[in-house]
């Protein structure tokens, strides 16, 4: 819904046509505003939406402590962005992709962060759902190895030449707990001729 308010100086200046707005003030458009503003008016509308926005920010907040791919959380309430590491400034198109594949639309927010804007109306389950999309996107991402690839390694049953890349390893999914782990693929051979 658009309105403007102007004083008469500027009302000289302006001719039929010259300002519009999409919306603007038509019957359609302020009947939905007078049932938005219904619905907003309502008791313990306005506290659900503050409650959502704490919910949102923890879940957030888990994600930075997680400190794989997101280092802080900025904003208020339900608008809200996660800043990423240093190192992922110019891959934010990647973050955005990987969230739209799991089903979450996200976008950019400046140089440095992704952006989260759910409706007033959002559920507890849907923030959750948000924020473990996000978990499972920075997961994919940025993957970590786990205690028995990490050990396969230290143990040198990964060829020294291949250790430090993980040679080998791939995502798959997690025994517990969901979202994924890195695990040593038996398949593949470590460069030099070694085999697994």
């Amino acid at each position: 819904m658009g309105a403007l308010l102007i004083n008469e100086r500027v009302a000289t200046l302006l001719k039929p046509g010259q300002h519009g707005s999409t919306f603007s003030g038509g019957p359609a458009v302020c009947a939905v505003g007078v049932q938005v503003f219904d619905i907003v008016s309502q008791p313990g509308f306005l506290a659900d939406v503050t409650a959502r926005g704490e919910e949102l920010r923890a879940g957030l907040e888990s994600l930075v402590a997680e400190r794989r791919l997101f280092v802080a959380v900025r904003g208020r309430g339900l608008m809200r962005a996660l800043a990423v590491a240093p190192n992922w400034k110019k891959r934010l198109s990647q973050i955005v992709s990987a969230a739209r594949e799991h089903g979450l639309l996200v976008t950019r927010a400046g140089e440095d962060a992704v952006r989260l804007l759910p409706p007033l109306n959002c559920t507890i389950e849907e923030i959750a759902t948000a924020v473990g999309v996000l978990r499972d996107v920075a997961r994919e991402l940025v993957p970590r190895p786990t205690r028995s690839s990490a050990a396969a390694v230290m143990n040198g049953a990964v060829g020294a030449a291949a250790a430090p890349k993980f040679a080998g390893s791939k995502a798959v999914p997690a025994t517990a707990g969901g979202g994924f782990a890195v695990g040593i693929d038996p398949a593949v051979e470590i460069p030099g001729g070694a085999s697994r």
